[in-house]
């Protein structure tokens, strides 16, 4: 790969994992998730996020995403998570915190019917901070399935989950003293190193 025309990082994108699609919740009360359209005050970039209101009733709550687009090398893990209390466009108060938030973020993959932990960072997300947090190195180094197999089979049988998927949470504390448990996610940024 390496001896042709193009460049290694348009072979190997960033991948991005973005916050308003979870592939599923811990626990799906749609009274506690919201999906919201933001803008980042620093930058003046509208964007989507999702933000779970879970109060001091969420301890150990996730919202799951899956990414079929991980090749096999190294990635620098972002989260993009923005804490802050805004008041509702429809008049009926506030939502939001200002207190910090803590939110781990895990990787998997799955070996047969279970799901294999990968990579585990936590970050504690501060009241009205506007930028990325880094998460730490993961690196992927299980078979490039999407390199070999198409989309679908014959058949039309999507490929959705398959052996190439990595399985991400976002997992509120176990414990969390005078702070909610409340989770929000703009989006996950894996950044390839070469």
């Amino acid at each position: 790969m390496n001896t042709s025309g193009i460049a290694i990082q348009e072979k190997i994108p960033v991948v991005y994992v973005e916050g308003e699609t979870p592939y599923n919740f811990s626990v799906p009360n749609s009274a506690t998730i919201f999906y919201r359209d933001r803008m980042n005050p620093l930058t003046g970039t509208n964007f989507k996020d999702i933000y779970l209101n879970m109060g001091s009733s969420g301890a150990n709550r996730y919202v799951s995403y899956y990414t079929n687009q991980l090749y096999t090398t190294k990635y620098k893990v972002y989260l993009m998570s923005l804490n802050d209390k805004v008041v509702s466009p429809q008049a009926d108060g506030t939502y939001g915190t200002d207190s910090t938030l803590s939110h781990t973020v895990r990787i998997f993959n799955r070996q047969a019917d279970t799901l294999a932990l990968r990579f585990e960072n936590s970050v504690n997300v501060t009241a009205n901070t506007y930028t990325e947090f880094y998460l730490g190195e993961f690196t992927n180094d299980e078979y490039n399935w999407l390199l070999s197999y198409p989309a679908s089979s014959p058949n039309g049988m999507a490929y959705t989950l398959n052996p190439a998927t990595r399985y991400i949470r976002v997992v509120a504390p176990a414990t969390a003293t005078g702070r909610p448990f409340n989770l929000t996610v703009n989006y996950l940024r894996f950044e390839p190193v070469f």
